[in-house]
């Protein structure tokens, strides 16, 4: 298209053509991403890290962080959850051998929810010792928190 051929509107002093970005798609863009994280982080932050939800029990110790922690969420219906991932149970070896391989000194963070069964959380416990893991914790909420 030539420049002569465009309305006056679109030309600028001296016959210069005008060229405006139009940034109104791209904000509308980053308030959508924005709103997304906003409520992914929320998820996250209420479900510990794992990406499941669980009702923790109570207790008083606390865990020393020593190198990259493996968030490993149990629902109380048994799913396994490990950083926001359900994970099968015949994986879970080998996502705690893909862990060690990447930090040795990774530590296994178990959040079991206190209705899922003992002999789940065991076996999850039993599967990581068998990877090689080294580290073990299990998350507890503080006494006297929800």
């Amino acid at each position: 298209m030539a420049v002569d051929s465009l309305p006056e509107e679109e030309m600028g002093e001296g016959g210069h053509l005008l060229a405006e970005i139009n940034v109104t798609p791209l904000i509308d863009i980053f308030l959508v991403l924005l709103i997304i994280f906003m409520v992914t982080s929320s998820i996250l932050s209420e479900s510990g890290g794992t990406g499941l939800k669980v009702n923790l029990p109570a207790g008083e110790a606390r865990l020393e962080a020593r190198g990259r922690q493996l968030l490993v969420g149990i629902a109380a219906s048994g799913e396994v959850v490990i950083e926001g991932r359900p994970v099968p149970r015949d994986l879970l070896t080998a996502t705690f051998q893909q862990a060690l391989a990447q930090d040795p000194e990774v530590v296994v963070v178990l959040h079991a929810d206190r209705q899922s069964f003992t002999g789940e959380a065991v076996e999850v416990m039993e599967l990581a010792k068998r990877a090689g893991v080294r580290h073990l914790g299990i998350a507890t909420r503080q006494q006297g928190g929800r």
